[in-house]
C-alpha cells in the first residue's frame, strides 16, 4: 500500500520522507516541523495516528492536534491514512472530533 501512496505522492509533484511506523515520535516531528508540507501527513494508520495524539497531550503540544507543525504552513489538518485497523467509519469521526483533524 505504501508503495502506491509513495509513487501517487511523487507523480503529483510532493516529496515523501519515509520513515516506519515504529520510528520514534520526536523523529516523526522533527521531519514535519522541516518540511514543507501544506497541512497533510500520511500515516500508516489509527494506531500511530492515537500514538502520536496521545504523546502530543503528554508533553503538553497544545499548539497543534499532533504537535505536527511547520513554520510555513503551520499544524497539520488532513491526516491521509494507509489502513483503517479494523476501525469502523464511526471510530474515525469520533478521532476526527477528539483531535480537530481530517482524516
Amino acid at each position: 500500500m505504501w508503495l502506491v501512496a509513495d509513487h501517487g505522492i511523487q507523480t503529483i509533484g510532493g516529496i515523501t520522507a519515509v520513515r516506519g511506523a515504529g520510528a520514534p515520535l520526536d523523529e516523526l516531528r522533527y521531519i514535519y516541523k522541516h518540511c514543507e508540507s501544506k497541512n497533510v501527513a500520511v500515516l500508516q494508520g489509527p494506531k500511530l495516528l492515537r500514538a502520536l495524539y496521545q504523546d502530543a497531550i503528554t508533553k503538553n503540544e497544545n499548539d497543534a492536534p499532533l504537535g505536527f507543525t511547520n513554520k510555513l504552513y503551520g499544524h497539520v489538518e488532513t491526516i491521509v491514512l494507509l489502513h483503517k485497523e479494523k476501525c469502523t467509519k464511526e471510530d474515525l469521526k469520533k478521532m476526527e472530533e477528539e483531535m480537530g483533524i481530517r482524516i
